[in-house]
């Protein structure tokens, strides 16, 4: 589900899974697969403010230990 949200383009359909994601249900997503999207998504997609508060939550939940790779 993660392929097809990302790969869709389309700033909603990706918000709409970062929102059920730091809702809680990280546990059927795993950190490196959001993590590899999140670094290219600014090559993607245009960033709506909703896309942006999104990313920006990700971010703090997957903290810098996530990013070193």
């Amino acid at each position: 589900m993660v392929d097809v949200a990302f790969k869709s383009q389309k700033s909603e359909v990706i918000a709409d899974l970062l929102h059920a994601w730091t809702l809680g249900y990280s546990l059927y997503i795993p950190l490196g697969t959001c993590t590899e999207y999140l670094v290219c998504l600014h090559d993607l997609v245009p960033f709506s403010s909703r896309l942006r508060r999104l990313v920006t939550r990700s971010v703090e939940l997957i903290s810098r230990e996530g990013f070193e790779g």
